[in-house]
């Protein structure tokens, strides 16, 4: 039956789509995925299809215990779908030469082989999350490669970097302005501390530092 289409997610939603025949890979993995991101499921590769055309998925789960030549198909037929979303398998066995031939046909994205640990599903989920949106990013860059370029020799370009560099600028000469005045009054208040001290020593020892008296013992004298 199909998921209930109610409350699609949104586009900008981490959604998963989990395909699996086998009952028991659904109740098994279902909740570590869902822990992380939304998870669609579909029993049937039918199921999962009507999913990918209705729903916007950035990756597809396919837990097949012994992938053939269907399992195959059925990635190849998502892949036609939806080129975009990344494509893991999870298999309890799995014959190389088709693994090769999905790889290399750009239909997978990783596999994985059974006994998963919870922790490397949950990694391998993230992954592939983390690279259908860096292929997105380049997907726009790429689109929008054009007007980018002729942003960048526009004039309002031009007009913010120089805005940006005013505005830098006139920061860092107010800091080091506001750094000057800083050492200077710091420098005053040290110059008015030591007055202080010797004046305070001048009222508790009786001596006049601030005469030349005291000093006369230690000057050589001048002979006219």
């Amino acid at each position: 039956m199909l998921n209930p289409l109610i409350n699609r997610p949104h586009e900008d939603e981490e959604t998963v789509l989990l395909m699996a025949t086998n009952p028991t890979f659904l109740s098994d993995y279902r909740p570590f995925i869902s822990a992380h991101c939304t998870c669609l499921t579909a029993a049937t590769y039918t199921e999962a299809i009507q999913l990918l055309q209705k729903v916007p998925i950035k990756a597809l789960l396919l837990a097949d215990q012994v992938p053939d030549e269907s399992s195959m198909e059925f990635i190849r037929t998502a892949h036609r779908i939806k080129p975009d979303i990344q494509k893991v398998l999870l298999a309890e066995q799995a014959d190389a030469k088709i693994l090769i031939t999905a790889f290399n046909e750009g239909c997978l994205f990783r596999c994985l082989l059974a006994p998963i640990p919870p922790v490397a599903l949950v990694r391998a989920v993230k992954d592939t999350l983390r690279r259908y949106e860096m292929e997105r990013v380049q997907r726009e860059l790429a689109d929008h490669a054009m007007e980018i370029d002729l942003y960048l020799h526009s004039i309002p370009y031009w007009l913010h970097r120089f805005k940006t560099t005013v505005s830098l600028c006139t920061r860092s000469i107010l800091m080091g302005v506001g750094l000057i005045l800083g050492s200077g009054l710091l420098i005053l208040l040290l110059g008015v501390s030591i007055l202080l001290l010797l004046y305070f020593l001048k009222c508790l020892l009786g001596i006049d530092f601030f005469a030349d008296r005291h000093l006369r013992d230690f000057l050589p004298v001048v002979s006219g």
